[in-house]
């Protein structure tokens, strides 16, 4: 707040100005006093902007709408001139802490105050995109922090904001080239039922232009007077504006107009900033905060997993892949924290005194180490489950039981992310997401009515693989929250699929008796492979991805190379009334290990076909086994309630992990093997934790 001087108007239509607050590329801010003596906030034109004609048409479209808005997110727009010999608008005055002071004095906000400030932020931004208005210039000055929450000043005249002369009248935004429409139908279940946003640039598609269309967008030219894309030197243009570049979009650093997509990234910055304190895209020079803003988008790993995959969505370079503000705020919605239950907290119980914690699955985090294959260092998967059970210096393990989805969806198989930090149920109609670390439910992935027989996760934990009754196959991404596309190439419904080392080949099988290996860059399948007379119910992939092995209810187990050709027959020599249910290749890839509809697992020779080690480790069918990230464990799962711990060599048993009655028919586990997930058809999905 800065005194007036002999530069500065006496009056601007009713309004008497005190001080000045500022100034801008568009206009002034002052401090000013209306005729019943209550503080306003007035923002004048400069001269040589507000000559432009187009410019006086769009300031008084959306100064009119910006006065019929009205949001408890929002400063009030009061009243505007438009043909005043010098344009002005007046807003209400809020009388609060800008969100950089807060930041600057006080430090990075907390979760909770966090959640606050996005929602509100979001409230506002959606108000204002319904009404067709966009601020264009969202940064932490322009954010209030008041006891009532959040408020968002200096949008009325926003978009006209972001615009410099030459191109002050520039103001519609041409559609971006390239730009494929969503070929998904599954979104996030938000607060007014918008669709989800196309896939992201960047991330494997399942379906895209033709080369043909490629090469027709590629001779497209920009706009005469808009520069889209880097200069003759390889960096990106020289940003035609200054004031808050580091909170700007990609799009508007290359002289585009500002957009309600452009303001989803400035809200996912702003975030950022207010959790971090300090804003990644920000540089030493102009040039360096352009290059960055252009550039690769930056790590959001080390934030909570909420704002997480919603900055990484917002962060999208193609605007058109952003999620909207009603899409930002329906995931809002859809993870608020479950209330407390009535009365007192129920007193602490030293874990180390207890075999089972039961609960609601809001487990405390840990911190995951990375393992290497055949790592046999002291924290390995089955030696931290062999000291917990044996009642050593790590705590036994605890235990939790998943909430029901709150849609109702009844739960069907669920997997854990490699890093813990989510589980994916599938269901029927639903793939309900939760956040492992405290228990929050995300969302659902929908948009689909029929069973899903099974889901994958990617070894990055980025993309999910549903596997449906309608033969289809879906692929969703995490970080974005939206649907990918599907793949539609089985003949009945799908029971199976997996990722190939890698992530870019994707695996499914089905009723049909075949197996498609789906290029994710393309969307078509890469290889089919037939030789099953039955349905195809479990694939597995080799440790070094050339080799695949598939089992069906006719009773066969093939092995394949990944880049097709004949299947080879492994020679199975079974009882009568069995059938292999799950494969999984051995630590070395020259072993398969099977478990049956006896409960026995057989270790066999690929080579030669012959049994190596046969047990009988469950008393009913084995629904699922698999090995550890790093080789020490082998984790089996049966309709007899039993998930089981076991040395990967020499298999003998470490731990029994007493699971539902009615059976376990999916085991999944962490990368560092802290945590195993456990599911079964229609029941409760279960966690244990070390």
């Amino acid at each position: 707040m800065q005194p007036l001087d002999d530069t500065d108007p006496t009056h601007i239509g009713p309004y008497r100005p005190t001080h000045r607050l500022g100034g801008g590329k568009v206009g002034r801010t002052y401090l000013a006093s209306d005729p019943e003596a209550s503080t306003v906030v007035v923002k004048v034109i400069h001269p040589e902007v507000a000559e432009d004609p187009d410019f006086h048409v769009r300031f008084t479209r959306e100064s009119a709408s910006a006065k019929e808005l009205d949001s408890p997110h929002t400063a009030k727009v009061l009243d505007a001139d438009p043909d005043a010999d010098t344009p002005w608008i007046a807003t209400e005055y809020i009388d609060g802490m800008s969100l950089t002071e807060a930041v600057r004095n006080h430090g990075a906000l907390g979760s909770a105050p966090l959640r606050v400030l996005a929602t509100g932020l979001a409230k506002a931004l959606d108000r204002l995109h319904r009404h067709d208005l966009v601020h264009g210039d969202l940064n932490p000055d322009d954010v209030l922090l008041v006891e009532e929450g959040p408020r968002l000043v200096d949008f009325g005249i926003g978009r006209l904001a972001t615009l410099l002369p030459p191109d002050p009248h520039d103001l519609d935004t041409e559609p971006e080239p390239g730009v494929s429409p969503d070929v998904g139908t599954g979104h996030l279940v938000d607060a007014h039922g918008t669709p989800s946003a196309p896939a992201p640039v960047g991330q494997p598609r399942v379906e895209g232009p033709a080369p043909e269309e490629e090469d027709e967008q590629k001779s497209k030219k920009p706009p005469t007077g808009t520069r889209t894309g880097p200069t003759p030197s390889g960096k990106p243009p020289a940003p035609r504006f200054l004031h808050h570049l580091a909170h700007k979009a990609p799009e508007q650093v290359e002289g585009k107009a500002g957009s309600p997509a452009s303001d989803m990234f400035s809200l996912a910055t702003v975030l950022v900033y207010a959790a971090t304190g300090a804003n990644p895209f920000q540089g030493r020079t102009d040039q360096d905060t352009a290059e960055r803003l252009t550039g690769p988008a930056p790590d959001t790993e080390d934030l909570p997993i909420l704002l997480r995959t919603l900055v990484a969505a917002c962060w999208n370079r193609n605007p058109a892949s952003r999620p909207t503000s009603a899409q930002f705020l329906g995931a809002l919605t859809n993870s608020e924290p479950p209330p407390e239950p009535p009365g007192p907290a129920a007193p602490r119980h030293d874990p180390s005194h207890e075999t089972h914690r039961t609960g609601t699955f809001s487990l405390p985090g840990h911190e995951n180490t990375p393992t290497h294959r055949r790592r046999r260092a002291a924290h390995s998967t089955l030696e931290r489950w062999s000291t917990a059970v044996r009642g050593g210096h790590v705590p036994p393990p605890r235990f939790g039981t998943l909430p029901p989805c709150p849609q109702g969806y009844p739960a069907g198989i669920a997997k854990i992310g490699p890093d813990g930090r989510l589980v994916a149920v599938a269901s029927t109609g639903a793939v309900c997401l939760w956040d492992t670390h405290t228990g929050t439910h995300l969302g659902e992935f929908t948009g689909f009515h029929e069973q899903v027989h099974d889901l994958a996760f990617n070894a990055e934990g980025t993309l999910v693989a549903t596997a449906h009754q309608n033969s289809t196959v879906r692929v969703w991404d995490l970080a974005g929250m939206r649907s990918l596309g599907v793949l539609s190439r089985h003949h009945g419904a799908v029971h199976a699929v997996t990722f190939a080392p890698g992530g870019r080949i994707l695996a499914s099988g089905g009723q049909d008796g075949t197996v498609h290996l789906w290029d994710l860059t393309t969307g078509v399948p890469a290889t089919t492979l037939t030789g099953h007379t039955g349905t195809v119910h479990t694939i597995a992939f080799s440790h070094d991805g050339t080799g695949l092995a598939t089992a069906g209810f006719d009773r066969n187990v093939c092995l394949w190379h990944s880049t097709g050709g004949p299947a080879h027959l492994l020679p199975l020599r079974l009882p009568e009334h069995a059938t292999v249910t799950t494969v999984a290749f051995g630590p070395d890839d020259t072993h398969l290990v099977t478990g049956d509809t006896t409960g026995t697992v057989r270790t066999w020779d690929i080579t030669t076909g012959t049994v190596g080690r046969a047990y009988l480790a469950h008393n009913d069918t084995i629904g699922d086994l698999r090995f550890s990230a790093d080789e020490t464990a082998l984790i089996t799962a049966g309709m007899d309630g039993n998930v089981l711990v076991r040395d990967a060599v020499g298999h003998a048993p470490v731990a029994i992990l007493r699971g539902p009655r009615h059976g376990v028919m999916a085991v999944s586990l962490t990368r560092d093997g802290g945590s195993v997930l456990a599911s079964g058809n229609n029941g409760p999905v279960l966690m244990w934790r070390l």
